[in-house]
């Protein structure tokens, strides 16, 4: 059996959405694409059993995370933050800590802006020990430029960028997987 920190796998794994607040996605490129994609990515992770962290950037000043992407996390509740990296305030590290309590070490990070809040979490998290997986496809930058240089600083310090359906695939890992035909059904329209 295939035990690589390289390969997702929904049982050792958390996934955490990055700043997905309107205000901030009305300003990104290609918004329109990435919150239905987000949200279906999170459906089939949460159909996977993995747990799903909420974390906003200045909530009373940016709204809360977009309605679709919401309504896709259910019950979660979110964890607002003034820092940027979400390992630089208390209650945004302990949550992601608790959901990952017993779990491993997997993170896998989407959201805005790339090269701020994802580049930074990201970096914090390998910094924390984690296995960090960043969903290229699923963030964004106002420029592309940053979002480029953003997924080229992540790689070069070891995170693993991915997409959203390659890493949807691997949490699933099998067709014989129970959850697979339901699982399947949001991740082949990533």
């Amino acid at each position: 059996m295939v035990n690589s920190m390289l390969t997702l796998r929904a049982e050792a794994s958390t996934v955490v959405s990055v700043d997905c607040q309107q205000k901030i996605l009305s300003i990104v490129s290609d918004s329109d694409t990435l919150v239905p994609r987000a949200a279906k990515f999170v459906q089939a992770a949460r159909i996977l059993g993995v747990p799903v962290v909420r974390v906003e950037q200045n909530p009373s000043r940016l709204g809360p995370t977009v309605p679709q992407l919401a309504e896709a996390m259910g019950e979660v509740e979110p964890i607002g933050k003034m820092t940027f990296s979400l390992f630089r305030t208390a209650e945004t590290e302990k949550a992601v800590k608790t959901a990952a309590a017993g779990r491993g070490k997997q993170l896998v990070l989407f959201g805005v802006e790339a090269h701020v809040c994802v580049l930074q979490s990201a970096l914090d998290a390998l910094s924390l020990g984690y296995d960090v997986f960043v969903l290229a496809d699923l963030c964004s930058s106002v420029k592309p430029a940053d979002w480029d240089f953003a997924m080229r600083r992540m790689c070069q310090a070891g995170v693993v960028v991915t997409t959203a359906q390659t890493a949807g695939f691997e949490l699933l890992s099998s067709a014989d997987n129970p959850c697979f035909k339901e699982a399947q059904s949001y991740l082949k329209q990533l």
